[in-house]
This record gives structure tokens, C-alpha cells and sequence, in this order.
């Protein structure tokens, strides 16, 4: 009986402990406020004191470097399981980033919900924007979360941050961006280069003379019929030029169009769509500071 007694309240208090530990916004030690140098929040010591250590000394150099504010927060469990909104709150309600630049970033690790959170301040959504972010996750971070090797996952990934950011090393690329530059170099390439070089090759053939072969047409005449139904036939007279060769030949067109009546050739782009037409006060080496910045809706999180 007392055994049984004994495994119930070594139960009981153990699933009371575990309750404990979801962590609602205002519980997350701010350990940065205490010393300057500190940017890993890891109350539930997922992350080892060396991988900590090794986090901190990145952050306080990409700081010193660039000016941005990281906030890392490792914990077990988070009152309602969204991290997206967990991590969004971490950053605004703490002010994480400079005021005048909203440069603050928030990576938040829940182990029990399986997730990895990014949030951006606005003013580092283009340095780095929604698809980095998931790019770094998939690539450095979620192939170790997925083997539960937080350390790995999380220094890898935080290195690649800095990477990104500063410059220090290689920035990770994203394939959307990859493949929006080509589409668009693609665009330009058919719209301002292949598509005018075969207008103009078609308009050159148009002056060709079918008996001497030379590019002598010139249009001396437009006689119109109309059709009916909205269409008129015109017969054009070319001369050549060069042989004095004349040539006729029809076409049908619309009877509101007058770019063939008055004898047109330009170039259909002309005057188309591509042309004309709440944060903390003070610094130091003891106690550190947030500077004040806002969050927006930027960053990105995944499941692993």
C-alpha cells in the first residue's frame, strides 16, 4: 500500500512539474537585460552550456557588426502551441531591434510542438525575407531537430543567420528567388529582345521583291472594299526600288483600324504596357538592452 502511495504522489508531482513548464510570453527569462553579451533564453536547458556559450558569442558579434538584436528562446512547451504568435509577441512585447530601424529577429525552438519559429522586425524583411528563413530551417536546422539533436540544429542554423546577414560567410540562396530571376530574365529577353528581332526580321521579308530579291519595297497606294461584317479588303501597291517591279497584295482588316490605312509598320510595344502609357533604455557589459523595435507579420516556421 505505501508503495503504491509512494509511485502515485512520485507520479503526481511529476505531471505537476511537467504543467509548470509551459511557458506563456511574460515567463521566458530575458537573460540579455542581465548581461549584454546574452542572447540564449534556455530555461529548460535544452541546449548545452557549450552550445549556448557559442550562440551568444555569434549574436554578439553580428550586434557589434550590423546592429540587429536576436532573441533565442529554447523551451519545452508554449501556452496555446502557436508558435508563429508566440514568437511574434516575444519580439514586440520585448522590443527586440532598434527603435528607428525595427531590425530585431526572434528564433523561438519548441520541442513538444515540433517547431521552429523565425520573426522578423519590419526593417529586416529584406535582408532577410520570408523564404531565407525557411530555407535556413529546412536546410541547417530540421534534418538534426528531427533526430532530437537540438545543439546541432540550432548553432547550424544560427550561423547561417549570421551568414546571411553580415556577409561573413556564404548566404544561403532561396530556389524562389533562383527561379524568380529567371523568369524574369526570360520576360525580358522574349519581350525586348527575341519578339522586336522578329518583328523586325518579318517587316524586312514584307519589302523583299519577288523579282530581283532585294529589300526595295516601297508602298505607294492603299485602295480599300469593304466586306461587311465589320472588315474591309485593302490592296496594297509596292514598287521595288531597285528594279521599278510593282507589286499587289491584299489583306483583311477591321474598319475602325487605321494603323493599316495609314500604312503602319511600327512596332506594337511603343506606347504599350512597357513603355510610357516597447523596449529598454540603457547598455553596457552588465546589464544589456532591447532597443525598442516592432514586429510585422515577416519570418517563417516549420515542423519537423
Amino acid at each position: 500500500m505505501k508503495r503504491h502511495l509512494l509511485l502515485f504522489l512520485l507520479f503526481a508531482c511529476t505531471t505537476l512539474g511537467a504543467q509548470t513548464n509551459v511557458y506563456k510570453v511574460e515567463d521566458i527569462p530575458m537573460v540579455h537585460l542581465q548581461d549584454a553579451r546574452r542572447y540564449v533564453s534556455n530555461p529548460d536547458g535544452i541546449l548545452s552550456e557549450t552550445t549556448v556559450y557559442a550562440i551568444d558569442t555569434t549574436l554578439y558579434a553580428l550586434e557589434r557588426e550590423t546592429g540587429i538584436q536576436t532573441l533565442v528562446v529554447a523551451v519545452g512547451q508554449i501556452e496555446g502551441g502557436d508558435c508563429f504568435d508566440f514568437a511574434y509577441r516575444l519580439g514586440r512585447e520585448n522590443g527586440v531591434g532598434r527603435k528607428e530601424t525595427d531590425n530585431g529577429l526572434v528564433i523561438l525552438l519548441v520541442t513538444g510542438e515540433r517547431c521552429i519559429q523565425f520573426a522578423t522586425g519590419y526593417g529586416l524583411e529584406g535582408d532577410l525575407p520570408d523564404a531565407i528563413c525557411k530555407r535556413i530551417q529546412v536546410r541547417y536546422m530540421n534534418p538534426h531537430f528531427s533526430k532530437d539533436e537540438w545543439d546541432a540544429g540550432m548553432l547550424e542554423g544560427v550561423r547561417a543567420v549570421r551568414a546571411q546577414l553580415s556577409g561573413t560567410g556564404n548566404p544561403v540562396s532561396s530556389s524562389e528567388e533562383e527561379n524568380d530571376t529567371l523568369l524574369l530574365f526570360a520576360i525580358f529577353f522574349c519581350c525586348f529582345i527575341l519578339v522586336p528581332l522578329f518583328l523586325w526580321f518579318n517587316a524586312k521579308q514584307r519589302k523583299r521583291c519577288p523579282q530581283c530579291h532585294k529589300h526595295k519595297l516601297r508602298q505607294i497606294s492603299v485602295q480599300s472594299f469593304s466586306q461587311g461584317d465589320g472588315y474591309r479588303i485593302e490592296e496594297v501597291t509596292y514598287v521595288c526600288g531597285n528594279c521599278g517591279n510593282v507589286v499587289r497584295k491584299q489583306r483583311r482588316v477591321r474598319e475602325d483600324d487605321d494603323f493599316h490605312h495609314r500604312g503602319g509598320n511600327g512596332w506594337p510595344f511603343l506606347g504599350g504596357p512597357f513603355f510610357g502609357g516597447g523596449g529598454h533604455g540603457g547598455g553596457g557589459f552588465g546589464g544589456g538592452s532591447f532597443g525598442g523595435g516592432d514586429f510585422g507579420g515577416g519570418g517563417a516556421g516549420s515542423k519537423f
